[in-house]
Formats: C-alpha cells, structure tokens, sequence
C-alpha cells in the first residue's frame, strides 16, 4: 500500500542481483509430503544457471537502450506468446528465455536463446489525457509457441542489444494440471507500481508519488488506468517478491504449478481442481471474480496461504485494451466520488464504502496501512503449540530476526473475523511505524466450516525465512512451520461446524492437534526422458502421376526487390529426367507476402517443363514454393532479396526534442518497397526549418550499411523539421520541440504602479532561448528594492506551465525593482523594475520663515504629498490662502492653480503686520479637507543679528 517503499525496496533487491550470489548458508529444507517423480522434482534435476542474473549495463526508460513486453501474462504449454521488443538506437539484440526455480542453488535454467534479431526503435507509447492510460501498441517483435516439456513456471526473459544492455520481460507457463497446490504471480500489482516510462517526465502509475505529467480525472499525476501492453519500468523485472519463495518450494519438491491473477480473475473456477491456493509477496489488487473465486475455493475446501502482507486491499477491474484483447488494463480510480462505476465492484479498498468487504473475513488478518520504517523488524512466536509449528522448537515469544516488514498486517477488533470457530493468531511483532506510533503485526490461521485452511503470514518478508538467496536470514523452523502448513492442505481435514456469527469477535487462540508426523522423503530420481509421443495418422495422399517424383524449382540464387525474375519449373521422374506427359497445375505462393509482389497464375506445363516471372518486394532470405495438391506434389526454393537502389532517406527519432538539447535520430537509406539499402554509400547533407541561433545540425556524413545515427539540437518551439539530401533522394524528419529547462524568470507588467495602490505583473520561466518553460515546477520567492512599511509582496509560489501572474503593492515612488529567485537554484532568477508614481494628493505642507518683519514680504512654499510621504507631483487642484491678521495691509498670494511644472510644491510670497503670531493656511478650494497651515513669528522691528 505504500507506494514508495515498495519502489524504493524492489530497486534495492533487483540491483542486489547484480554481483551477489548467496545460497551456501542456506538450512536446509525440511521435510515434506511430496511425490519424488512430479515434474517441479524432475524439472530440478536439469543443469541449472546464475546467467538470468543481470550484467552491470542496464537499460533505463529515458536512453531506452532496449526495453520490451510480453502479449501475455500466462501462457499456456502450445500455446503462442509474441514479444514486443524496441532499440534504441536501431541494432541487433538476442532474446534468452529462463524458467526460475532451485536448479541445486543457481536459480534458473536456460530455456532458449535466440538471434542475434534486427531490431527497431519503436513509437514512443500514447498517453490518454483523461485517464493517464498508456499503452504502446508496438508490432510485435518475436513470436515463440510454448513447447510441451517446458515445465509450469515463473519465465524471464533476458533482452540484451549490441551495445550490453539488458532490460528483463517476465511471464508465467501453465500447464493447466490438477496439481495439490497453485502459486498465484500478483502481476496486477506489478502493474499498479509501473511508472513506465520512468523517465521523470510522462511515465505513470497508480500512484502519484511516482507519475509525471499533467494531472488525470484523478486530481492528480496518477493514472487511473494502467496497461500491460507496456514494458515495467527500471529493470522490466517487478517481482522481486516471491524468488526466494520459488526457490524454496521447488528446492523442497512440491507439486506445485503456475499461474497469474489475471488467470485466477478470468478463470476463478480452476482453483477446485487444486488442494491449496498459494498467493506470494505483494498481492495487493484484487478484482471482484478474484476475489469471489477464492472465497468460493475456500468454501468448498481448497487451502489458502496468504505468503505476503498487505493482499486484497484494494478492489480494481479488468478491462480489454483499446485493440479489443481482453484482460489488458487494470482500472483503479481509488475514489468511490470519481469511479463512474458504483456498487460491489467500484475501485475502492475492500473494506471502504460501498464495498464494504473487509479482507479480513477472507484471509483472518488485513493491512494496518502503515509501513515500518528502515528495516525489517523481528517476528514474535504467539500460540507456539498450534500444530503449525509442531517441531520447530518455538516456544511463545521466541523471535525469528528480521522478516517482519516491510509491510505488515494484524487482525483488527473493527472489522468482523473470519467464519471460524478457531481462529489462532501466531505472532505478535512490535514495530514503530511510519508516523512515529506503536503498531504490531499478526500472523493468522483459521479452519473454515467447509475444513480448509487459511494461514496468512502477516508480513511481506516471509520468504526472507525460506531461504537465503537475497538476504541470508533462511531460518529452519520458518521452513517447517511452512512445510506443516503445506502438508495440512494436502491432509483434506473434516468440516468444521458453522460459528454463530456476534458482532467483531476478536480470535480466541486455541491449540489443535498436531498432524501425523511428515514421512521422510523418497530420494529424488534421476529424470526420466519425455516420451516420443505417437504421431496422429494422416490421411495418404493422392499419389503423383506415373513417373513423376518431384517438381524441381530453378532460380537465381538472388535477385533485387521490385525486379521480375525467371523461375524454371520441371516435373521430373526419380533419376531426375522430365516427365513429358505432365499435365498437372502447378500453384505458386512465397513467404513475401509484401504489396508488389507478383506471382505467376496458377499454369500447367509443356512437356513437362515451364519457365515462369515471379517478382518479389523484400529485402531478405525469401522462398518461393511450388506446388501442386492434387498430385501431392511440392518444392520449395529460397533466394535472397536485396534492397533496390535507395529513392529515399528514411529519417526517425524516439526522442521528444526539447530546444537547445542535443536528441539522436536515424537516417536510413530506403527502396521504393522499404528496404534498406545496405549498399548506399552517398553522403548526406542536413537542413533544418529552424534557423535560429543555437541550432546545431550534424555535420555532412556518410552511412554504414545503409543506416546511421545523428544528434542535432533545435531551439525554436513547434513543429519543426530536419531534411537530410544526398546526391539524387532525400527524406525529412518531422518533430515537435518543446520547451528546454529554466534557465531564467522574465517578470513584466503593462501599467505604471502607483505607491499604495495593488498591481499585477506576470513571472515566466523561460529557457535560455525566450521559450516559455512550460514543464518548470521549481518555487519562487520575491524581493524587492522597496523595503517601506506597507510593501505587500506575493508568497512563496509555484507557476502554472511555467507562467503565473501575481500582485504587489510598492510605497516609494521612483524607481523600484521586484526580484523573483528560485529557491533552490538561485542562478534561476529575474527583475521588474518600475517607476511608482505617487499617490493622489493626501496632505498640504505649508513652510515659512519662523519669524518676519511686520510689513516687509517673505516667501513661503506649499508642498502636497500623498499618504505614504511621496510629493504628490500629480497635483493641479487649486490652492486659497488665509490668515487671521485682519490688518488691511496684509498681503496674502491669490488663489494659484498647481500645473506639472510644479511637480506638487511652489513658493508664494505675503506680508503680514499684526504681532505677535500669524497663521498662513493654504486649502484646496475644492476639497476642503485639504488644507494646511504654517504660523509665522510677526515682529515690528527686525531682531537683532
């Protein structure tokens, strides 16, 4: 259930693949119920090899060396799987099927190698904007019927191109057996982690914490639709869950046989053919049929184990992809408000509304939906004498070191417990979890009323105690609790009466008989070869006319696609002479099946001999066959096809180019049918539509072998293109280039501020060519050169596709700047400057001379400034001036009308008599409000110096 951990935790253990190679400590197994001849014990007999195990170069979703899918999930013995397969660049690639088991310690054996295969940088994947659904809908690169001795399994397949690089496919092999016990592969959850392509920039999952890209119906980067038409992120390898679980029940020789969720959701009814079901590591998503079917399972008395933690969760369902194959896509909104489905099957957790359908009625026990934290903690023995741990040696809290984590489940006194009158909780682990509080974890087991059992280990780590191949904690009474528990499921114990259900009844432990001691096991065979099976009788032809052998077909050894060629055709006897008397009809077909091919009608002989014009389109070993049914007659001939003289240049890329980044394409020499030719020598020359500064084209350059890889860089935003000419043909490249990285903020505002009044202004992030960095995620924090009381500045903030408009008030007029800084790389980062203008005229200033002579004129200045103390330069009201001298020689300015020139102050003269004090007060003779006064000392006689 917690995501990240899981993503972080497979990282660590498939990377642990690498170099690490441990199984010599291991205990060995302990003793089991089992028939030494089923095919899990002949099939570990054969040589085994570590080669599964990656090398140093692995390829990763960005660069895309080499990545692939499968068509399937399952695949049964006979049955056909297709592998979808891209390269980038365009090279050869070999493809190795491993089945994974114990094989005396190396865990795997080679099953087929094949190639080396040309191989295609295939289309990068669609996205559905609503969904996030991707799907990569490529053709299918190689196709492999099963063949009927490879046994039920878990198969990798290991890709590896040219260059090293190695990315992983997996899938599982049936066999369709009634074997005692069926090991389910949680392939939806491996589905619900994938990110593919985990390349930081589109890839999605269920998850948001490892989705890119815009937000889906979710809210979120999400996706709520994931498909398997797809490779797995990273490795390609999901299931680092169940090897060591693999190893050990093979190593232990149980007759167990393979398959997938997917397999148990379509054909649920299939788990009564077996004694037990066996669901491994992290099997958190579940479908309704899945779910149904087990249930049922267990009712009718098939065993269940539960070898993980935190299974059937989370409800989903299973939908077809858009090509119409069904069981594709796994469907999960995780919001009963956002699934448009409601009712028992709306993508929620099991025990949320409207389901309602706790899990732990099915397993005994459920998730707590909180991790633990750093490394797994101890296991804790409670009811050591239940029989499952008969001769362990267990007595009650007694610790197995580290297998408890790093997801976990307890029975919860909330929920209602299974339909069992003894149910027994086998461990009680304290742990801290991942919000710092006191949680435990649970193992259960209970009998249900139909006598099966159904044992969930309560950690994800349980098969960190069977054995040893990771992380060295193979612990034997964990093997023999296991062994006690799987020999039970084959015991077929009687039915246990029905409980009277009461309200969350908490599980009393109570001890039960211990089991008939395990027989020791026979010795393991050598293997018996597979029988030659006798072949199905065949209808016997009609014989050929008298004297006639065989067709033989003559014809150039090769020829060039798109150019007729002759083919003699001679029916001839056993010593090879023509049979002249011939009259059959002779029908002709060719592996090239390419528009443009041309074979000759159906056409009968002349004594026995006919020259015909075929004309073939592919480039590559092709055949041409002869035949004539009627007469059980049939020849075929093989002639290779080279490619017709280039007539164009095939230009592609799998890159998304962002400007002002160097991205590789390839230039192919082609034929008019789309063959490449290899013999194409000439040297071709670049051009671009982009003509801008910074755009950088590959230098003129020659091919090899028809084919060659360039780099070029584009900085201008849209569609662009890049044409390669050579000496006759030429070809062009068609791209969208989006925007590059950050490299600056541009902040502008299309008004002048005035001091106190908000203003808006915009912040782009743009990259190092003035495009609009629309993927920009970085925040942004604001300074300004303005630091008065007052200042509103915005908050820390995010843009939106890499653009946001904000608002700010500034005080001080004149000149003043806003910076916007990223606030992680501060070299991202940019000003506004603007000139405030002063507010609206708020107080009158009146200065005069402290003192003046009675009758003799001074001058005085009249100053206007808004609220915040800028001079109010905008002023043009009109100003009065008054006085309470009421000498009728006072001399007072006339009213004045301030103009610009003024710039909100001007210098007035008057003369006053009457000592000893005298106000001059100057008021707007509109806004009254506005006034302001100065007293002036009035003397007779001037003072003394």
């Amino acid at each position: 259930m917690r995501g990240d951990l899981r993503h972080r935790l497979a990282l660590i253990l498939v990377t642990a693949m690498v170099g690490v190679y441990l199984y010599a400590a291991e205990p060995s197994p302990a003793t089991t119920a089992l028939g030494a001849d089923n095919p899990i014990v002949v099939e570990n007999q054969f040589p085994g090899s570590n080669a599964w195990l990656p090398g140093s170069s692995i390829a990763d979703d960005a660069a895309g060396q080499i990545k692939g899918y499968a068509s399937a999930t399952s695949v049964a013995q006979g049955q056909s799987i297709s592998l979808f397969v891209t390269v980038s660049p365009a090279q050869t690639y070999t493809i190795d099927f491993y089945r994974l088991g114990y094989y005396a310690g190396a865990g795997g054996r080679l099953r087929l190698q094949t190639g080396p295969l040309n191989g295609v940088t295939q289309a990068p994947c669609g996205a559905d904007s609503t969904t996030g659904l991707i799907e990569c809908n490529w053709p299918p690169s190689y196709t492999l019927t099963i063949p009927s001795d490879w046994t039920s399994g878990v198969y990798i397949v290991k890709l590896t191109n040219s260059l090293g690089y190695q990315n992983y496919v997996m899938f599982v092999v049936k066999d369709g057996r009634p074997a005692p016990y069926l090991y389910q592969q949680a392939v939806l959850t491996d589905q619900a982690y994938n990110n593919y392509p985990n390349n930081h920039v589109t890839g999605k999952s269920l998850y948001s914490f490892n989705s890119y890209g815009p937000n889906t119906v979710a809210g979120e980067t999400r996706a709520v639709k994931v498909s398997f038409d797809r490779p797995y992120a990273d490795y390609g390898f999901p299931e680092v869950d169940a090897i060591e679980f693999i190893r050990w029940i093979e190593r232990s020789g149980y007759d167990v046989t393979y398959s997938t969720n997917v397999d148990t959701h379509a054909n649920g009814s299939a788990l009564l053919t077996h004694k037990a079901f066996m669901s491994i590591g992290h099997d958190e998503y579940w479908s309704k049929p899945m779910f149904d079917a087990v249930q049922a399972a267990r009712d009718a008395g098939v065993g269940l184990a539960f070898f993980g933690a935190d299974a059937v969760s989370v409800q989903v369902r299973i939908e077809s992809a858009t090509d119409g194959e069904p069981n594709r896509v796994v469907v999960c909104y995780k919001s009963a408000a956002l699934d448009p489905v409601q009712g028992p099957t709306t993508t929620v957790a099991w025990r949320s509304a409207p389901v309602n359908r706790p899990e732990q009625a099915l397993r005994g026990i459920q998730d707590t939906f909180h991790a633990i934290v750093n490394s797994n903690v101890d296991y804790v023995v409670n009811n050591s004498s239940h029989w499952i741990y008969a001769g362990t040696g267990f007595k009650d809290n007694d610790v197995v070191p580290g297998i408890v984590g790093y997801e976990s489940d307890r029975f919860m006194t909330g929920f209602p417990a299974p339909n069992s009158t003894n149910q027994t909780l086998l461990s009680h682990s304290p742990f801290t979890n991942n919000e710092g509080g006191a949680e435990y974890q649970n193992s259960s087991i209970y009998q249900a009323p139909s006598g099966a059992w159904v044992f969930s280990s309560g950690t994800m780590s349980w098969s960190w105690g069977l054995d040893s191949f990771w992380h060295g904690r193979a612990d034997a009474r964990i093997q023999l609790t296991t062994t006690n528990l799987l020999n039970a499921f084959t015991a077929a114990p009687a039915p246990t009466p029905t409980p009277t259900p009461t309200p969350t009844p908490t599980p009393t432990p109570t001890p039960t008989p211990t089991p008939t001691p395990t027989p020791t096991p026979t010795p393991t065979p050598t293997p018996t070869p597979t029988p030659t099976p006798t072949p199905t009788p065949t209808p016997t032809p009609t014989p050929p006319p008298s004297g006639v052998h065989d067709l033989r077909v003559t014809a150039a050894a090769t020829t060039t696609a798109g150019q007729s060629f002759t083919v003699g055709v001679t029916a001839e006897d056993a010593l090879g002479s023509p049979v002249t008397s011939y009259s059959g009809t002779v029908h002709f077909a060719s592996s090239d099946t390419s528009s443009g091919v041309v074979l000759p009608a159906d056409s009968t002989l002349t004594n026995g001999q006919g020259t015909f014009s075929l004309t073939l389109t592919k480039a590559g070993s092709q055949t041409v066959t002869v035949s004539d049914a009627a007469n059980a007659l049939t020849t075929t001939a093989t002639m290779g096809v080279t490619a017709a003289a280039a007539n164009s240049l095939a230009l592609a890329t799998a890159a998304s180019p962002k400007a002002g980044t160097p991205f590789q394409f390839t230039v192919t020499a082609k034929d008019s049918f789309g063959n490449t030719d290899t013999s194409y020598a000439g040297t071709v020359h670049f051009t671009s539509s982009d003509s801008a500064s910074g755009v950088s084209l590959p230098a003129d350059g020659s091919l090899t072998n028809g084919q060659q890889t360039f780099s070029a860089t584009l900085v201008t935003l849209g569609s662009q293109t890049i044409t390669a000419t050579g000496a006759t043909i030429t070809g062009t490249l068609s791209v969208t280039v989006s925007p590059g990285n950050a490299s600056k903020l541009v902040l502008a505002t299309s008004g002048t501020p005035t001091a106190g009044t908000a203003f808006q202004f915009t912040v782009t992030a743009q990259d190092p060519f003035g495009n609009t960095a629309t993927s920009y995620t970085g925040t942004v924090h604001f300074t300004s050169s303005d630091t008065s009381s007052g200042v509103v500045l915005p908050a820390d903030s995010t843009l939106t596709n890499g653009q946001r408009t904000f608002s700010a008030t500034l005080i001080r007029a004149g000149a003043q700047t806003i910076t916007a800084t990223d606030k992680v790389t501060s070299s991202i980062t940019g000003n506004l400057n603007v000139s405030v203008r002063p507010g609206a005229a708020a107080v009158v200033i009146v200065a005069a001379p402290a003192t003046v002579v009675a009758g003799q004129s001074f001058n005085f200045t009249v100053t206007l400034k808004d609220g915040f103390g800028n001079a109010a330069t905008g002023y043009t009201g009109t100003m009065h001036f008054t006085t309470n001298d009421i000498s009728p020689l006072v001399v007072l300015p006339a009213d004045y009308a301030f103009n610009g020139g003024d710039a909100g102050a001007h210098t007035f003269s008057a003369t006053l008599w009457t000592p000893p004090s005298r106000p001059i007060t100057a008021t707007d003779t509109v806004n009254a409000s506005l006034t302001g006064t100065a007293a002036v000392g009035v003397t007779l006689v001037p003072p003394l110096p």
